[in-house]
């Protein structure tokens, strides 16, 4: 799998996160946008603030047990 998000500094204004999440939630729900996905193989799902950033830190403990157990370290 693989995916594409947005993120802000962590001091951005809730006001414009929401105002941001809302136009790019607009876009992926377009029927146009949909449909050009779909013939390319892909999905497009539209989430908030709080679910993508509960997704990431899912994702981050997921991969972080796979380095750990790998026993991989930065040069």
């Amino acid at each position: 799998m693989a995916w594409t998000g947005l993120s802000a500094p962590a001091k951005t204004p809730r006001e414009l996160v929401e105002r941001i999440n809302s136009a790019v939630v607009a876009i992926v729900r377009a029927g146009e946008f949909q449909e050009t996905l779909k013939t390319e193989g892909s999905e497009a799902v539209a989430s908030s603030p709080d679910q993508f950033a509960a997704f990431l830190r899912t994702e981050i403990g997921k991969w972080q047990k796979i380095i750990d157990v790998a026993g991989v370290k930065a040069d």
